[in-house]
């Protein structure tokens, strides 16, 4: 009897529905009523390689879960949103916000004692040789800039 192996290999991913779905997802997970927290998610059929979007997976994941976790404390109703587009070249920016608490401006996020936070530094900086820059403004919003494979 001859035995068979199958070989899948994904070179790219839909990024919007794979986005929404996550997004989705931790909303359920973590118990947040209907109504409380409006998801925004801005993808475009974007498609990139799945080597990019394992850790952009990860970074989202962190980034919304954190700002359930935080940003909107007994209760608040407040806003996440996360969107992913191209930009001149080859280079992508992910950005994903809250109009929460926010960080305390005294926190610098890459040197934290936050797993989650550091997890979310050595991806971008390190997985995705991108940039992460964080804004205060009005809550808290990472932006990723990296280069990836359209």
């Amino acid at each position: 009897m001859k035995s068979f192996i199958v070989q899948v290999i994904w070179k790219k991913i839909e990024f919007n529905e794979y986005i929404r779905d996550l997004a989705n997802g931790l909303l359920q997970s973590h118990g947040v009523k209907p109504g409380t927290i409006e998801l925004n998610i801005n993808v475009k059929d974007t498609s990139i390689g799945i080597d990019f979007a394992i850790p952009c997976g990860l970074i989202i994941n962190e980034l919304i879960t954190n700002s359930l976790k935080y940003a909107f404390p007994d209760g608040r109703k407040g806003k996440i949103s996360v969107s992913l587009h191209p930009l001149d070249g080859s280079m992508f920016e992910l950005v994903v916000s809250d109009n929460g608490a926010g960080i305390p401006p005294d926190v610098d996020f890459r040197k934290t004692e936050s797993l989650g936070l550091r997890l979310v530094t050595i991806l971008a900086e390190n997985q995705l040789q991108g940039q992460v820059d964080l804004n205060r403004n009005g809550g808290t919003e990472f932006t990723i800039k990296f280069k990836g494979v359209k």
